[in-house]
């Protein structure tokens, strides 16, 4: 444990992260595939991408525990997490839609949209870091939705050097995966809730 999380620095290392992730992906790869290709296919359209995300997360930690996970599972966590899901995802849709509303409306030389739209996303970043552990905490302790998204922001501003790093981390491993389509479908989704379901039980247990 302590080889991933420094206790005394708050460190989170990821280098011992991406190992432990991996090991427990390959002994789960059929499962981490269909996670993942069933995140994307609900994903495609914007209503179904919360909730679709808190079911992979419920299987990262089933990943994670080594219980059983299956298609009952799954549709049971998509229907417990629905609204709770949707409650934290709405507001960061909102934000995107505006900022790329005011960049598409943007006259050449208009300076006041185009500033507008640049605060519009800096305010998109610092919500989705505020709330980086929204979907993790909701699983894990299955509070309401102001309380996971109090614990979240509290964790991220208690924990700052350790989130931005996972932060920058899972951002990262993204845009990489992403070079493959076939790579990005199969693997990212579910590679990506694992990462962030471990990092957040390394930081949320030393937090309590």
């Amino acid at each position: 444990m302590h080889s991933t999380y420094d206790l005394a620095t708050g460190r989170v290392h990821f280098l011992s992260l991406t190992r432990e992730v991996v090991g427990d992906l390959y002994r789960q790869l059929p499962r981490v595939v269909a996670v993942s290709l069933c995140w994307c296919v609900l994903s495609s359209t914007a209503v179904l991408a919360a909730p679709a995300t808190t079911a992979a997360l419920v299987a990262a930690r089933s990943i994670l525990d080594g219980d059983d996970f299956g298609v009952r599972d799954a549709a049971a966590a998509f229907r417990r997490f629905f609204w709770r899901s949707q409650a934290a995802f709405v507001p960061a849709f909102v934000l995107f839609d505006v900022a790329w509303w005011l960049w598409l409306h943007a006259t050449p030389g208009g300076i006041a949209a185009t500033m507008a739209a640049f605060v519009t996303l800096d305010v998109l970043l610092l919500y989705c870091f505020l709330l980086l552990y929204y979907g993790p905490l909701l699983v894990e302790r299955d509070g309401s939705a102001r309380e996971t998204a109090r614990a979240s922001a509290l964790l991220a501003l208690t924990r700052v050097r350790a989130s931005v790093g996972l932060f920058l981390f899972v951002a990262s491993t993204a845009a990489l995966l992403a070079f493959s389509v076939v790579g990005f479908v199969l693997l990212a989704p579910g590679a990506l809730v694992t990462s962030l379901s471990l990092a957040t039980r390394y930081l949320a247990g030393d937090a309590d």
